[in-house]
């Protein structure tokens, strides 16, 4: 088996077959919100997220996990399939590689998106810090509706639907200078 690090299942005796060849193949399987405090990158601990996401908390803690550098198995059970489709884009621009384990850093051309302002930057990177955006906002002496177009913005730039997928689409450009973008529009978080 290869090494995924994102895998959405739509039903139950996949998403169990998914689990039970990650565990036979050596893959620590941790569920909810049972991921380790330190260290932050788990890319190295062979941990696998494994869960059901059913709502805004359930996306939050798949993502999270994603960022963190553990592989992603989902049983997707969200009732709206746009906000299935677009979690789905935010775990692929979240997770190291996609479910087809494709290299996502020449999904588009850095030469076709226009960069990141300076405030825009210093905005997601005080959310990478674990702020919220009210504070970050504060931080940046900008209003909370300014951020938020913000960060409407950067979800649109990099072709992503949630604010963590923009984070972590921001945080990889700012450390390999390339621009990643997956195709898709802005939606709110």
């Amino acid at each position: 088996m290869t090494e995924p690090f994102a895998i959405v299942c739509r039903d139950e005796s996949t998403w169990r077959a998914r689990m039970a060849e990650m565990g036979s193949a050596g893959w620590t399987l941790v569920r909810g919100d049972a991921l380790p405090a330190e260290p932050f990158d788990l890319r190295a601990r062979r941990l696998a997220w494994c869960g059901t996401v059913d709502s805004d908390d359930t996306q939050e803690l798949a993502l999270t996990a994603g960022l963190r550098g553990a592989a992603v198995l989902v049983l997707l059970r969200l009732a709206d399939p746009l906000a299935a489709e677009a979690f789905s884009r935010d775990l692929i621009a979240v997770a190291p590689e996609g479910p087809t384990g494709h290299d996502r850093s020449a999904a588009g051309s850095p030469d076709a998106v226009r960069p990141i302002d300076a405030g825009t930057a210093a905005l997601l990177t005080r959310l990478a810090a674990g702020r919220t955006i009210a504070d970050a906002a504060r931080e940046g002496h900008v209003s909370l509706r300014t951020a938020n177009r913000m960060l409407a913005a950067a979800r649109a730039r990099y072709g992503v639907h949630s604010t963590t997928a923009a984070v972590v689409a921001h945080l990889r450009e700012a450390n390999t200078g390339t621009v990643s973008r997956t195709d898709g529009g802005s939606a709110g978080d």
